[in-house]
């Protein structure tokens, strides 16, 4: 999407920028950075927007302003934009990689590059191979040490990896860990707590009197692919799912404080630093100070939230989308807790057994598959509930589900089966486009006038949180299924609940809360 091609080259603007000016720049530089932020979350076609809207449309977007919008009508009708050229001709170098290794900036990125001419990694990995970093004014060995540490941990990463397979990993290493007996206290941070669609690591921190066996019990799991790091507060190791995981050691005083920096997010955490300076304080990853005193020692991280003046942010809304200013105003959306589910809408294996399963999530019932009806997409759920005796009993209430990737060439007709009242469930519709184009928010409204409702593939995380995201102003339900294929893929639901919860989904949208009754 051209988004993500616009966003790379303001990002690259922003990072030749930093690595030359001076204090006034950083503004320009900053203005750029917020821009791709914006981009890289826009659900809808920026191309689109401009050609329908002009600059005046463009502008409309958070982060957009007019020099902004300028630059992005540029590529837009050129496929360029000078300025972008210009700073390339100076700036020859890598600034998007080299800036995913840690303790790497723009400002140093650019010494490297006019000292030892390092213009990319393969050019970063032979001057750490030749020692040649070392020498440099403000780098020396321990710096370069440092930097050979974090090329590791790049090269180790695959990329991002999906949320439900780092998710589990995270849950198995946490668990491993309390089993030790070593940990006093043990929660999983970073992308994974705020169930980020994607993970680019996973952050697991701990209390423990005990830090040199809690560091051999962690470098020495058994999925550990290699070492990367370890120290006494902090081991860093290659999982062999593709990504590293990273263990920090808390003091008991800190533990609050340092579980709200580390969850993030990065604008999230820049925004508290401003509201805490407002306040008088200072907040960083070891508590939040008056004067020299730490006022959050011992605390939680709802105790930080509230000592600022805000109501408590569940950790899937801390992307800096406008949840500081809503907690400022006691206005957060109630979203659904992940054990008040009354039922999964939707799975894929014979479930007459699942009693125990049933009663574990609380369920009071279950939809589960029961055929497809014709070739146009179109398949039926049935309703399975716990009777008086324990057991599974199927009734005769079924639905219609509607795979809306089956209608991408005629969406008039998957229209007009929402409006007649044939389609209760609504699946994939991220099939059809993003939400800003004019056919899905013609399903869109469809739906909302005829209740039928969009529903979640939690095993395929389908629609995503930020597609949801822009539909948060909107009435349209939101059913939840986990789509399992068996028993033990019923957990998948959680990924589902992330979804709604990162997307402000709130509680009286969510088909799961309603009775069965309730659902025809």
């Amino acid at each position: 999407m051209i988004n993500r091609d616009i966003a790379r080259i303001f990002n690259e603007i922003a990072y030749m920028i930093q690595a030359s000016g001076d204090q006034r720049s950083s503004f320009e530089a900053n203005a750029y950075l917020r821009a791709a932020r914006s981009l890289e979350s826009l659900q809808d076609d920026i191309e689109t927007i401009y050609r329908s809207g002009g600059k005046e449309a463009l502008m409309k977007i958070p982060g957009i302003g007019k020099g902004i919008a300028d630059r992005i009508a540029e590529y837009i009708d050129s496929g360029t934009i000078k300025k972008y050229e210009d700073l390339r001709k100076n700036y020859p170098i890598d600034f998007e990689t080299l800036t995913k290794i840690e303790g790497l900036g723009p400002k140093r990125i650019l010494m490297l590059y006019r000292s030892i001419g390092v213009k990319d990694l393969n050019d970063l990995k032979k001057a750490i191979e030749d020692h040649r970093i070392r020498d440099l004014p403000g780098f020396g060995e321990k710096s370069e040490e440092i930097l050979s540490q974090s090329l590791k941990i790049y090269e180790s990463s695959a990329g991002r990896i999906p949320l439900p397979l780092g998710y589990a990993r995270a849950v198995e290493i946490r668990d491993y860990l309390i089993q030790t007996g070593l940990a006093e206290r043990i929660e999983i941070a970073g992308s994974t707590r705020r169930m980020k669609d994607t993970l680019g690591d996973i952050d697991i921190l701990a209390v423990t009197e005990k830090p040199l066996q809690m560091m051999d019990a962690f470098t020495s799991m058994p999925k550990v692919k290699s070492v990367i790091a370890k120290g006494e507060k902090k081991s860093t190791v290659a999982l062999d799912i593709g990504t590293t995981c990273d263990l920090r050691i808390i003091s008991r005083e800190s533990f609050g404080a340092a579980l709200q920096y580390f969850t993030g997010s990065k604008d999230h955490n820049i925004r508290m630093r401003k509201i805490a300076i407002d306040h008088g304080m200072k907040l960083n990853e070891y508590g939040l100070f008056r004067d020299q005193e730490n006022v959050a020692a011992g605390h939680d991280e709802d105790y930080i939230y509230r000592t600022l003046g805000l109501s408590y942010i569940d950790p899937e809304l801390r992307e800096d989308r406008g949840e500081l200013e809503a907690a400022q105003m006691g206005k957060l959306p109630n979203i659904v807790k992940y054990d008040s589910l009354n039922a999964d809408l939707c799975v894929k294996f014979d479930i007459s057994k699942a009693q125990d399963k049933m009663r574990a999530y609380g369920y009071a019932y279950i939809l589960a598959y029961a055929g497809s009806e014709d070739e146009r997409g179109i398949f039926r759920i049935r309703s399975y509930t716990l009777n008086r005796n324990d057991s599974v009993e199927g009734t005769e209430t079924t639905f219609r589900c509607a795979d809306a990737s089956s209608f991408k060439d005629d969406v008039d007709s998957l229209i007009k089966y929402i409006r007649d009242g044939k389609v209760r469930f609504l699946t994939n519709l991220d099939a059809i486009g993003t939400p800003g184009e004019e056919k899905v928010s013609k399903i869109i409204e469809a739906c909302t006038a005829s209740r039928c409702s969009i529903m979640i593939d939690s095993k395929s995380m389908r629609p995503s949180s930020d597609f949801l995201f822009s539909l948060r102003k909107n009435d349209v339900r939101i059913a939840i299924a986990s789509f399992a294929g068996n028993p033990d893929e019923l957990s998948y639901i959680r990924f589902g609940i992330g979804i709604t919860r990162r997307a402000w989904i709130s509680t009286d949208r969510i088909d799961n809360l309603l009775p069965v009754e309730e659902l025809a």
